[in-house]
């Protein structure tokens, strides 16, 4: 018997080979139209894993052999499912067809994963000269360690810092960068295609009642709201866009030195006027120790308040009362007078 299934699935699976291939030229459709094919392709071996593992689990009942992943877990779930037929080889397709041998349902589902390896190389077309895609593809939605391909990309691998430790250290600079290119990476695009309902299934056999009720219901819920949200984030990746978020990187990083030098200016300007306020109990006129002091300042602020200490010493600097620099940092007058006597404390221990 086992002999008689392989030779009925060896044809089938000739079969499907000699099929004309690909069924359609996916090099001339739009970015969307050829996404949206994608999807449809998707949810098409979704739904014949669907009819499979349930036909096959209805029989297996009956003769106590039962396909995985029904073997292992009991039943059928959607993830299951899905992911049955994504890493679906021709072993498990063979044994399903054992268990359930119907050569039309298991012919299908072969030549949906032939024509799938077509759409497949189209889209690794589309993506060729598209390093920056390419590689946040490989780390973001694969998995893979990518980091240093990544970082030679974004040049954060080139990154030095000359501040004190407290500052900008080299690492904290390479962790800003890569932050900033997850967000550009991430951030989706606003693709105004135009709704329509999911496709009929192409292809027979004629569905029982609850495999029609997987395609109307979790299949077709999938393309209503999947397909929007599919195209928004694949589209900017096909066109290019994200290759500039390398630039992106740059500029944030530019601006965000501008800011730190624009932060010491105003230390510089105001390191005197800080000292005094604080009653330093031993002033000195060397230039170097008053500095010192307010950085000194600046960094114990910074530890017990983070960056609304930073503004609540900035605007105290520059004239203004405990009051007003405790409403330009964000907190109460008496969180300002707590920190102003932690820092008189501090600076007076050598």
């Amino acid at each position: 018997m086992t002999h008689d299934r392989q030779r009925e699935f060896l044809v089938m699976l000739e079969c499907a080979a000699a099929l004309p291939r690909p069924k359609l030229d996916y090099s001339q459709p739009p970015h969307s139209a050829f996404l949206s094919i994608q999807l449809y392709h998707r949810l098409l071996i979704a739904q014949a894993s669907y009819m499979i593992l349930s036909r096959s689990f209805a029989v297996g009942l009956l003769d106590g052999l039962l396909p995985v992943p029904v073997a292992r877990d009991g039943g059928l779930s959607l993830t299951e499912i899905v992911g049955w037929g994504a890493d679906l080889s021709v072993k498990n397709l063979f044994q399903a067809y054992c268990t359930y041998p119907h050569r039309e349902l298991v012919g299908v589902m072969a030549d949906l994963q032939m024509e799938e390896v077509f759409i497949d190389a189209e889209m690794v077309h589309r993506l060729d000269g598209k390093p920056m895609a390419c590689e946040f593809i490989r780390l973001d939605w694969l998995g893979e360690n990518r980091i240093t391909q990544v970082e030679r990309i974004l040049r954060t691998n080139k990154i030095q810092s000359h501040r004190p430790p407290w500052k900008e250290e080299k690492e904290n600079l390479k962790q800003s960068a890569w932050l900033e290119a997850l967000d550009a990476w991430r951030e989706t695009g606003d693709v105004c295609g135009e709704a329509f309902a999911l496709p009929a299934m192409p292809f027979p056999p004629e569905m029982m009642p609850d495999e029609q009720e997987f395609w109307d219901g979790p299949m077709a819920r999938a393309w209503d709201i999947g397909r929007p949200s599919f195209l928004n984030e694949n589209v900017a990746v096909l066109t290019g866009e994200k290759e500039s978020i390398p630039q992106k990187v740059r500029d944030h990083r530019r601006n965000e030195w501008k800011t730190v030098a624009s932060r010491e200016k105003i230390l510089e300007e105001s390191q005197e006027a800080i000292a005094a306020a604080l009653h330093h109990p031993e002033p000195t006129d060397d230039a170097l120790g008053s500095r010192l002091d307010v950085e000194r300042a600046y960094r114990i602020a910074v530890e017990r308040l983070g960056d609304p200490g930073r503004r609540f010493l900035e605007a105290f600097a520059l004239g203004q009362d405990v009051t007003e620099a405790a409403i330009e940092a964000g907190f109460s007058r008496k969180t300002g007078h707590k920190l102003l006597r932690e820092l008189k404390k501090s600076l007076s221990q050598p």
